[in-house]
């Protein structure tokens, strides 16, 4: 049986709305994924101007989805960055629209298999946040 995991999806460019059209879009291959904004107290943190998506279900189909995600979010707009990253913030991975779609692909696998529970979309060069 696979195991229930949880993505963070942040923009810090696309309004919530926006955000929550884009997973939505995203998710209607996978209705077993279920989506929530991050309202919560652990996301109180965050900057206001960031809009957030819960991702929650099971791993296999996770990856699938943050690849559509990301192919999505490339196709309106090259210029855009999707950062893969642990929690911790210490293991990080860029995806650009410049990079093949098979290495992309690659890319994402391996990050979400070693451990990456945070998508974030950045317009421009990724912002760094401590």
């Amino acid at each position: 049986m696979e195991q229930q995991a949880t993505l963070t999806i942040e923009s810090d460019w696309l309004p919530a709305p926006e955000l929550d059209r884009l997973v939505a879009e995203c998710r209607a291959d996978t209705p077993a994924l279920l989506v929530s904004t991050g309202e919560g107290p652990e996301h109180r943190g965050l900057d206001p101007a960031v809009a957030v998506a819960l991702i929650s279900g099971i791993f296999g189909l996770l990856v699938p989805f943050a690849a559509k995600l990301a192919e999505r979010v490339f196709a309106h707009e090259p210029d855009a960055s999707v950062t893969l990253e642990t929690g911790t913030g210490k293991n990080r991975v860029v995806l650009q629209a410049s990079l093949p779609a098979q290495q992309r692909d690659r890319l994402l696998r391996e990050a979400m298999s070693s451990g990456a529970t945070r998508v974030r979309i950045s317009l421009g060069q990724p912002s760094r946040r401590g």
